[in-house]
């Protein structure tokens, strides 16, 4: 004897893979006072597409005079000192996923002198 039977395949597509995409940056922004420390955790805007760990680069890309600020990196967080006078500058990170794709963005720094008069509480 033969049987036969009916039946029905369903093929469900599998989305497109997102392992070969760079991370995904937003640009930040940091204000700090003259003298004082600041931080921005650049990373927390950030995402990889696949889901994959991301590490900042140790090597900032920056014009900014040490009378600005003093910039610097650890833990995935920039760092800033603010110098003895007020401006501005940008900060270039680079940004690497597990599998080697990377991605740049920007902190756009602000440092501001001492107003008594206007003077606000840090915020963090």
């Amino acid at each position: 004897g033969f049987e036969s039977t009916t039946s029905t395949v369903t093929v469900i597509p599998k989305e497109a893979s997102t392992e070969n995409q760079p991370p995904e940056l937003t640009d930040d922004k940091l204000v700090v006072r003259t003298g004082d420390v600041g931080a921005v955790a650049v990373l927390a805007n950030d995402r990889s597409p696949a889901g994959l760990k991301m590490t900042v680069s140790d090597k900032l890309q920056h014009e900014i005079p040490e009378d600005l600020a003093s910039v610097f990196i650890s833990d995935n967080t920039i760092r800033v000192r603010g110098g003895s006078r007020g401006g501005s500058g940008r900060i270039v990170y680079t940004v690497q996923d597990s599998m080697g794709n990377i991605s740049s963005a920007v902190v756009e720094l602000t440092v501001v002198e001492p107003d008594p008069e206007r003077n606000t509480a840090p915020r963090p």
